[in-house]
C-alpha cells in the first residue's frame, strides 16, 4: 500500500516564515506587537472594546478613545500605588519614626486609595 502526501501550494512560504520566526530581527518586530496585543486584549475582555456602543465612526473612534484614556489612567494609578507601596515598606526619610509609623499594608492602603505617596 503506497501512500501519498499532498502538499499544499503555499508550502514553502509557510516553511519559509517558520524559519524567519527563529531570527533576532523579526523577534526585534514582534516585541512591540506583543505589548499592544496586551492591551487589545484587555480592552476588549475587561471594557467591551469588540462592540461599538454607539452607531457612526465619529462616536466610535471617541468611544474608543476614551477606553484608552482610562486605560492609561487606571495603569497610571496602579504605577503610582505600586511606588508608593515600596516607599512605605523601604521607609522613607521624611516618614515618622518607627515607633509612630504605621505598618507597611496600612500605608499601601491609603495610599492606593488615594492614588499617591503622599500619605505614607
Amino acid at each position: 500500500m503506497n501512500r501519498t502526501l499532498v502538499v499544499g501550494e503555499q508550502h514553502t512560504a509557510l516553511q519559509t516564515r517558520r524559519q524567519e520566526k527563529h531570527t533576532q530581527e523579526f523577534k526585534q518586530r514582534m516585541k512591540h506587537r506583543n505589548a499592544i496585543e496586551g492591551t487589545q486584549s484587555e480592552l476588549v475582555r475587561g471594557h467591551g472594546a469588540r462592540h461599538a456602543r454607539y452607531r457612526g465612526l465619529a462616536k466610535t473612534k471617541l468611544q474608543n478613545s476614551l477606553l484608552m484614556a482610562s486605560d492609561v489612567s487606571e495603569r497610571l494609578r496602579q504605577e503610582v500605588a505600586e511606588r508608593a507601596y515600596h516607599v512605605c515598606a523601604r521607609g522613607a526619610t521624611s516618614a515618622p519614626s518607627p515607633v509612630n509609623r504605621p505598618n507597611s499594608s496600612a500605608c499601601f492602603t491609603r495610599a492606593r486609595i488615594a492614588g499617591a505617596a503622599a500619605f505614607c
